[in-house]
């Protein structure tokens, strides 16, 4: 039984199937499409046996052909040197790629924005977002773009996942509109890329913690009232918090220097120096404020 991997064609491209030991060769005519040629019959009587042991040893190629009507009139059936090469599986096959987060068109309450998807053919993603101006206002080209913490710089990329997946650490995003674009890459260099349009609205307060250089010991209240599981404990580097509170957010940490703040999308970087203790308080609008509390 022959069965569909993807269904992205074009004229002079390969389906990559499955479940199949040979190839199928599918014309297309805005005349009469859907009638066959003797000449592509007479082709693949002569190679049905050919095929058939090479599906037997396991080498068979698995992909459909798609060659246009006027290319395969009698006598000028592709070969395999064709700009397609029907023995290389997925030699023009394009790159696909579906975003399914963020969704176009959504508000959030902060800016740590998932980043995820799958794509078909392709070896790499990145990701850019870039700001299109104040929540509720027309876009605009001069809008300058504010510092968003974490946010990736135009070529960053990650490597697609065996299962064809991927996803990006949460974008941490100021206040705005963004557009937000994932570009897929094959190993040809074929790209396909989609964009997504979302508005940051930040609530309360929405507090990243990032540990960098050295291990730190961390204790935090949120709306006074301290937070157990991730309160007492030592983190090592690169380990990232996220937390969110109706009015206040307070952060006990045993160095001062080895932990990054990022409030509500607006990187605050470290604010004291490594190996020391200290105790923030983030109240926005209010800035920060040292306090006594251990």
């Amino acid at each position: 039984m022959l069965t569909i991997d993807h269904m992205a064609a074009e004229v002079d491209i390969l389906l990559p199937t499955s479940g199949s030991c040979g190839q199928l060769l599918v014309y297309e005519s805005s005349v009469s499409p859907g009638r066959l040629v003797a000449a592509a019959h007479e082709v693949q009587k002569k190679n049905a046996v050919s095929a058939w042991r090479s599906a037997l040893s396991g080498s068979a190629p698995s992909v459909i052909a798609y060659w246009p009507r006027r290319t395969a009139s009698a006598g000028s059936v592709p070969n395999r040197s064709s700009k397609c090469r029907a023995t290389s599986r997925m030699a023009c096959a394009r790159s696909l790629l579906t975003v399914t987060t963020p969704v176009d068109g959504t508000s959030y309450g902060n800016g740590a924005i998932a980043v995820e998807g799958t794509t078909t053919n392709a070896k790499s993603v990145s990701v850019t977002a870039t700001y299109l101006g104040k929540p509720g206002t027309p876009a605009s080209s001069a809008a300058p773009a504010p510092r968003a913490s974490g946010q990736p710089s135009q070529g960053t990329t990650i490597d697609v996942a065996s299962d064809g997946s991927f996803e990006f650490p949460p974008l941490e995003l100021t206040a705005g509109r963004w557009a937000i674009t994932v570009t897929a890459t094959s190993d040809q260099g074929q790209t396909a890329s989609l964009t997504r349009n979302v508005e940051v609205a930040f609530s309360g307060v929405n507090l990243v913690v990032t540990i960098k250089g050295s291990p730190a010991w961390i204790k935090v209240w949120v709306d006074g009232k301290l937070v157990g599981p991730q309160s007492g404990r030592v983190f090592d580097p690169g380990k990232t918090l996220t937390f969110h509170g109706t009015s206040s957010v307070e952060i006990r940490t045993g160095s001062s220097g080895a932990t990054q703040f990022t409030l509500n999308g607006t990187s605050l970087g470290s604010l004291g120096k490594s190996g020391i203790p200290e105790t923030w308080l983030f109240k926005p609008p209010d800035p920060p404020v040292k306090t006594q509390r251990t």
